[in-house]
């Protein structure tokens, strides 16, 4: 934490409420949508095409607890092709970086 201070008890962090809490967001996945990519031994899910962008956007998410997961997000305006270079270059170094 900055300045050194002690990081917050996760006791103290309110739980997500209201209708889209007890959403199961893997319902929401199509088969097929989602490449799995291996990193650091887990799995991570990358979503080209991500918010239905004409493809200039890139997703990655890793759940990391029932409660929490990591997202990396990044795109190409100019080469749609392109999209996911920056997020499965940057996949390695986040995972490389997570506890145990």
């Amino acid at each position: 934490m900055p300045a050194g201070r002690p990081s917050p008890s996760l006791a103290s962090i309110a739980l997500p409420s209201g209708p889209l809490a007890s959403l199961d967001p893997c319902t929401l996945v199509k088969p097929g949508q989602a490449q799995q990519i291996d990193a650091g031994g887990r799995k991570w899910s990358l979503f080209a095409n991500f918010t239905d962008s004409d493809g200039v956007n890139c997703a990655a998410g890793l759940a990391v607890s029932a409660t929490s997961s990591i997202q990396i997000v990044s795109g190409d305006l100019d080469d749609p092709n392109g999209a996911c270079d920056a997020v499965k270059a940057g996949i390695p170094m986040v995972a490389g970086n997570l506890p145990g």
